[in-house]
């Protein structure tokens, strides 16, 4: 892994507000070793990217995706009856189909068994090419709560620990741990906004998460599960879709991420004539209430980190755009949107040496023709992706 230098490019570096012209990005073994305003010298063996006219980024980030899902309209079924290692190498290549799109790293937010804790230890060794995997391997849900096929089932608050612990044993590079506080979209006989687990028994894996080092995201969809979950002190809320002025005011002030999934439920909204009927119902009725309830956590200050739910029914990797522009229609600013797949999803992932173009951080850096600060749709235009230092595309 030798230099490479980046020459001209005008920077977003996930950090300032500002766009910065015409700067030179050293990478060095996989890190970012300097960047100036002024010309960089460097020796021969260097590898040089002139992005003279083009806008230089950090590599982006989806903070909520299923790897082990395609996003076709039946991708549970697909792959219901096959064997963890035939699900762990299809799920490699619907991880390099993101990093095809710019998007150097996922957090998997539950995927069964071993297949995506499997794919993220084959992307770190470098034995297959992908973006970079933060997991949770497979969430944690009461018995037969939401999606409870692909997760470990566990009641009661003496169960919920021991499972916690037993995953934190048996893996200890998981990024994270994930619960289901509420029912969800799927099943035909759940609601969004219903609660499952309780408070008594999120607190415990919250505490043996955090004893740990690792954050706790939570599926959480009505208003209860949301409130149990912030009692509990989980790190983030997905999708948040009835997440009233309380709770979000609690959000802003505690620190706790938003990843809200826009696309998700409009997705399903979308569905007809592919997806259940109940399904595309179900997406019909809360869209408007999750869109509204995404313009109040902008409002309030509420940390928002991008994250699609992308490999779920009618959501494959290249709708990945699609949740930045609704972020930015519900009132961020275009800034803001790419600090949220950038430095903030970073944050958000437990990654402190990525998100930001600057010295010391670990060289993932896209380049795309055009300004993504005057068309959101110009991060598309993608000319060059660098991940830990190493050319992927050119």
């Amino acid at each position: 892994m030798g230099k490479v230098l980046i020459k001209n490019g005008n920077l977003i570096d996930g950090r300032s507000d500002e766009l910065q012209k015409n700067v030179d990005i050293l990478i060095n073994q996989g890190l970012i070793e300097s960047v100036s305003n002024d010309s960089i010298s460097v020796d021969d063996d260097t590898k040089i990217i002139d992005a003279a006219g083009r806008t230089v980024l950090p590599g982006l980030f989806d903070c909520h995706v299923h790897l082990m899902w395609t996003g076709s309209t039946q991708p549970a079924a697909e792959v219901g009856n096959e064997l963890d290692t035939y699900v762990a190498i299809k799920a490699s290549e619907i991880a390099r189909r993101f990093l095809r799109l710019g998007v150097t790293t996922v957090r998997d937010a539950g995927s069964r068994g071993t297949t995506v804790i499997s794919l993220a230890r084959a992307v770190r060794d470098k034995l297959t090419i992908g973006p970079r995997v933060v997991t949770c391997g497979p969430f944690i849900c009461m018995t037969g709560g939401h999606c409870w096929d692909a997760g470990i089932e566990a009641d009661g608050a003496d169960e919920t620990r021991k499972k916690a612990r037993k995953l934190l044993r048996d893996h200890p590079d998981l990024g994270f741990l994930k619960i289901m506080a509420t029912g969800g979209m799927y099943g035909a006989d759940e609601d969004p906004g219903s609660p499952q687990y309780t408070l008594e028994e999120i607190r415990p894996i919250v505490e043996e998460a955090h004893k740990q080092g690792k954050k706790v995201a939570s599926h959480a969809q009505g208003i209860i599960g949301i409130r149990n979950s912030l009692d509990a002190g989980v790190d983030s809320i997905e999708h948040g879709i009835y997440a009233d002025d309380n709770a979000l005011d609690r959000m802003a002030k505690d620190g706790t991420y938003l990843v809200p999934t826009m696309i998700a439920m409009l997705a399903y909204a979308e569905g007809e004539g592919s997806l259940p009927p109940n399904l595309v119902a179900k997406g019909k009725r809360v869209v408007d209430a999750h869109f509204k309830m995404l313009q109040k956590a902008i409002e309030k200050g509420v940390i928002i980190a991008t994250g699609t739910d992308i490999g779920g029914r009618n959501k494959p990797p290249e709708v990945y755009f699609r949740e930045l522009d609704i972020m930015e229609e519900a009132g961020m600013s275009r800034m803001d949107v790419i600090k949220s797949s950038t430095s903030i999803a970073a944050q958000c992932c437990g990654l402190d040496n990525l998100g930001i173009i600057e010295a010391g951080y670990l060289a993932d850096i896209i380049v795309v023709n055009g300004n993504p600060l005057e068309d959101l749709k110009n991060l598309q235009n993608l000319e060059v992706i660098i991940k830990d230092g190493e050319i992927i595309k050119r």
